[in-house]
């Protein structure tokens, strides 16, 4: 028998060690249940739908400084016709650059009434910045080429489900 006091406990009570374990276990498992969405199976929500050039894209939305300024930096891939739209409180001059991001992107800029306003390229890695042409609201970006590929150009409407224009976007 060692001469250290180990941690007192009542008689019968199983030890701390084993206590712990279990409840650690239970964490676990309540984390894996939330991860499923809820409790009858369900898989978590389907990310918002936008209409591009008559096209549905699944996009996550971003209306925070911290989550537009980590946007899709240090993703290996993007599912196609998936994308990220950033979201403003106003319209104003926006410029993004690609710190960190390891794909290639395209980037539209977007009116505040969801018509593309101007389109560009972006290589990854790239930190040079890439200003939009005039005062947006939001900008979206895609797999580099997806707007070319779908005939999307300036002027093309997106359709901007309400839920999405109503945020209280950061400034």
């Amino acid at each position: 028998m060692s001469g250290r006091p180990g941690p007192s406990r009542e008689a019968g009570a199983p030890p701390v060690r084993s206590r712990l374990h279990v409840a650690l276990r239970a964490v676990v498992f309540a984390a894996g249940l939330a991860s499923l969405g809820g409790c009858n199976g369900e898989s978590r929500p389907e990310l918002p739908v936008l209409v591009v050039g008559g096209h549905q894209v699944r996009t996550e939305v971003v209306a925070t400084s911290s989550g537009r300024a980590r946007g899709l930096m240090y993703r290996r891939e993007l599912a196609e016709d998936h994308g990220m739209l950033f979201v403003y409180r106003h319209a104003k001059r926006l410029s993004f650059y690609m710190r960190n991001t390891l794909i290639p992107l395209s980037i539209a800029y977007l009116r505040e009434d969801g018509t593309i306003n101007d389109l560009h390229d972006m290589k990854r890695l790239d930190e040079t910045p890439i200003p939009s042409e005039g005062e947006v609201k939001y900008a979206l970006e895609m797999n580099q080429g997806w707007f070319e590929r779908h005939g999307v150009k300036p002027g093309d409407p997106v359709a901007i489900p309400e839920s999405i224009r109503s945020l209280s976007a950061d400034p």
